[in-house]
């Protein structure tokens, strides 16, 4: 049986417009994944833990910095900037 192949036409991005998407992690696949999340339009925040080497990577790709909890918060400034973010990760640094 061939495998279905998905395009975006398949797919329906109203449903997450207007909710905040995490991605825990900046490494190759969460960098991956919040840059296509943030360039299809929706808001993405990052968890990273205080001094992680991704926290210049994330910068550098246009995403702002505020702590919470012990974990550092990446989001995308066109959409989060001066914005408080009530909700915590739920791992451990």
């Amino acid at each position: 049986m061939p495998a279905k192949v998905f395009s975006d036409n398949d797919a329906d991005l109203t449903i997450l417009q207007d909710k905040t998407l995490a991605v825990l992690g900046f490494g190759s696949q969460g960098h991956a994944h919040a840059l296509n999340l943030k360039e299809s339009g929706l808001k993405v925040i990052i968890g990273l833990y205080e001094g992680s080497k991704s926290i210049p990577v994330a910068k550098e790709k246009g995403f702002t910095h505020t702590v919470l909890g012990g974990w550092q918060v990446s989001g995308s400034p066109s959409r989060d900037e001066g914005r408080s973010h009530p909700g915590r990760a739920a791992a451990s640094p």
